[in-house]
């Protein structure tokens, strides 16, 4: 049987060793990082989704900052308002207390000061409830809240204000109102009543030569008109017949004469000559009877402007008792019975304004802690998934260390045990060559 460990045998213990030693090294960084995941190659995947929940973790612990921080600006301004209900309740008391007919002119001068001192107590509480440089109970502009890791989903707070209750303003504008007016009819007027009138006497004769000739029609048109003939009855112009009358006393007659000697003139040996010129005749009467006809009445549409002025509040309603910018309008008197009595409406109104105002920071503290809660809850749950992903398993870690330990301490024994088996190769060779001699250069050694 051979003995001793040849040098293929020897580089492959050498090989094992060293890839022992890489496992070994792995183990040990990975207990000593507690990340399963050190490098990209430890897993490709598993680094780019631990990376991703990493940012959906830090975004939504970003947004729980932002919600505490909201949270605190609605605690600022609660508790601003708890000071400033009590103050107006007490002037409240003290309006009542002015109200009561026992008091004199001196007692109620006591009691305004003490209001006087109470109001501006609340301007300055109104001017001086600042959180981050904004003031909270003078901001009418309305706030979006990032309540998650990326950019779809925000809270919105409207805009609330104590001040300005008791500014006003005034806008005009252009109005046009349209609507439809009667109209009376017009009469026509005599002179046209009065051509009608003989246009339609003139028409009439006529009718009653509709069967006669041409020339016979012709005839009693200027006979019947009024005219006399000058150069005969008749003269002959080229193909046409034209007579020769007088101007007539009637403009309609003349015109209804035109017309029919136009169409004699234009249908000369026409057996329907004498019809077609009653048909001119009558729609020239027929023209001047429209004429004559009144005007119908009706309805014509009449159009107009007018400015119409409207008064509202400006901004967002406040305190009635406080202007724009917070300081008192004066409405808090108790100098007299009257003016105590007057005064506890507007005291009333501004208590029921800034319950109004406390119950909306109240309702948005509410949900702004459940949105808390929630985003606390989606951080736990995301840290422990990624945990599954990118940390290290210490059981698993360990033991993979203590086998890759036992296994090197076998290798190294190994490789030990290689050189001592070489060494002794090397020691028995040595003892044979002095036993029978070795011969260097023809010497005996």
């Amino acid at each position: 049987m051979p003995f001793g460990i040849s040098s293929f045998s020897f580089a492959s213990l050498q090989r094992n060793f060293s890839s022992l030693g890489t496992g070994l090294a792995e183990s040990v960084r990975r207990l000593s990082t507690g990340s399963r995941v050190n490098s990209a190659k430890d897993d490709a995947a598993g680094l780019a989704i631990s990376t991703r929940m990493q940012a959906q973790v830090r975004g939504n612990t970003q947004a729980i900052r932002n919600v505490n921080d909201m949270v605190s600006y609605m605690q600022v301004g609660e508790a601003s308002m708890s000071k400033i209900a009590d103050s107006l309740l007490k002037i409240r008391d003290v309006a009542v207390q002015s109200a009561n007919g026992d008091l004199s002119v001196n007692d109620r001068g006591q009691l305004q000061k003490e209001v006087d001192q109470l109001t501006q107590e609340i301007s300055r509480i109104i001017d001086g409830a600042q959180f981050n440089g904004m003031n909270v109970l003078k901001n009418e502009n309305a706030m979006d809240i990032q309540i998650s890791a990326d950019g779809s989903a925000k809270m919105k707070v409207s805009g609330m204000s104590l001040a300005g209750g008791a500014t006003s303003k005034t806008t005009t504008e252009e109005v046009t109102d349209t609507f439809q007016v009667p109209v009376d009819p017009v009469p026509a007027s005599a002179a046209a009543i009065a051509q009608a009138a003989a246009a339609t006497a003139y028409m009439n004769t006529m009718l009653n030569y509709k069967k006669s000739s041409a020339q016979t029609f012709m005839t009693q048109a200027v006979n019947r008109s009024g005219m006399t003939v000058v150069s005969g009855r008749v003269r002959k112009t080229g193909s046409n017949v034209v007579f020769n009358p007088q101007t007539p006393q009637n403009t309609a007659v003349n015109n209804i004469f035109q017309a029919i000697q136009s169409t004699y003139n234009a249908n000369i040996g026409s057996k329907n000559a004498t019809t077609l010129m009653i048909s001119a005749a009558q729609a020239v009467t027929n023209a001047y009877i429209a004429a004559a006809q009144p005007t119908p009445g009706g309805f014509t549409t009449v159009t107009t402007t007018r400015t119409v002025s409207t008064t509202q509040t400006t901004g967002n309603p406040g305190l009635k008792g406080y202007d724009a910018n917070g300081a008192a309008a004066g409405l808090f008197d108790v100098s007299s019975n009257a003016n105590a009595a007057e005064s506890l409406a507007y005291i009333d109104s501004d208590i029921d304004k800034l319950n109004e105002m406390r119950a909306s920071f109240g309702a948005y503290q509410v949900r702004l802690e459940s949105i808390g809660n929630s985003l606390m809850e989606s951080v736990s749950n995301l840290n422990s998934s990624n945990s599954r992903i990118s940390d290290t398993d210490y059981a698993v870690e360990f033991a993979q260390m203590s086998k890759f330990s036992m296994i090197s301490q076998s290798a190294m024994a190994m490789m030990a045990h290689a050189n001592i088996s070489s060494k002794m190769v090397l020691n028995l060779l040595g003892n044979n060559s002095s036993q029978n001699g070795l011969f260097v250069g023809g010497v005996a050694r």
